[in-house]
C-alpha cells in the first residue's frame, strides 16, 4: 500500500450540503436560513443570547464548589489551654469555660491543635483534636472528652394555631356544628327537583303501556 491508496472508510465523510447556488436546486437563495434578519446575515457572535446575561459569564469562574455540609471549627491551641487553667485554677475546661473567658464565639465548634506546650493536668472538652494535640494532653496527665455536634440552624418558629388545627402540634380541630337552617345547608348536588310546572318528571311505575288497536 501507498500514501496515495490510502482513503477513509465507506461512509466515514460525508459530502457538505452545497446551498446558495441558485434557485434551480435544493437550498438555493435563502440557503435555508429564512427570509432577512440579523440570523439570515450571519452577524450572531458565538455565544450571543439576546442581551441577557450569557452563559459563559453566568458561570463562576473560580473551580470547585462550596460544600453544605462543611464543618468549621474554631482553633484552641494548647499554650491557650495551659495559661486558661493557670488564670481559674481549674483542670476542666469545656466550651462553655472557653465561650466565657472569651477564647472562642458562642455556638462555635472547638478543635484542639497542638501549638505551643502543655505541662498541666487539663480535661479537655471539645468537638475535635488533632493526634499531636491529644497525644500532648495525655502525655500531661490530662484527658480528652469528644462533645457531641449540636446543630447551629435556627429553631423553626412555632406560630398560633391555624383554624383547622386545635394547637401548634397540629391536632386537628372536630367540625363545629353547621347551625344554619337546614334548606342552606344542602349542597348543590342534593337540592330537591322542582315538581311542579311542565317539567316534572313523568312517573314510570304508575304508568300502564296502552293496548294497540
Amino acid at each position: 500500500m501507498k500514501v496515495h491508496e490510502l482513503a477513509p472508510a465507506p461512509g466515514a465523510k460525508k459530502r457538505a450540503k452545497r446551498v446558495a447556488r441558485g434557485t434551480g436546486g435544493r437550498g438555493g437563495k435563502t440557503a435555508g436560513r429564512g427570509t432577512k434578519g440579523q440570523r439570515a446575515r450571519n452577524t450572531v457572535a458565538v455565544g450571543f443570547e439576546g442581551g441577557q446575561m450569557p452563559l459563559k459569564q453566568r458561570v463562576p469562574k473560580l473551580r470547585g464548589f462550596n460544600n453544605p455540609f462543611r464543618v468549621e471549627y474554631q482553633a484552641v491551641n494548647l499554650h491557650t489551654l495551659g495559661d486558661l487553667v493557670e488564670k481559674l485554677g481549674d483542670g476542666v475546661v469545656t466550651p462553655d469555660v472557653l465561650v466565657a473567658n472569651g477564647v472562642v464565639r458562642k455556638g462555635a465548634f472547638v478543635k484542639i491543635l497542638a501549638r505551643g506546650e502543655i505541662t498541666t493536668k487539663v480535661d479537655v472538652h471539645a468537638h475535635a483534636v488533632s493526634k499531636s494535640a491529644e497525644a500532648a494532653i495525655i502525655d500531661a496527665g490530662g484527658s480528652i472528652t469528644l462533645s457531641s455536634f449540636r446543630s447551629r440552624k435556627r429553631a423553626r418558629r412555632v406560630g398560633p394555631p391555624s383554624r383547622a388545627t386545635s394547637s401548634p402540634t397540629g391536632d386537628r380541630m372536630p367540625r363545629s356544628p353547621d347551625r344554619r337552617p337546614a334548606a342552606l345547608r344542602r349542597r348543590w348536588y342534593c337540592r330537591p327537583v322542582r315538581q311542579s310546572g311542565p317539567h316534572r318528571p313523568p312517573n314510570f311505575d304508575t304508568m300502564t303501556k296502552e293496548p294497540q288497536a
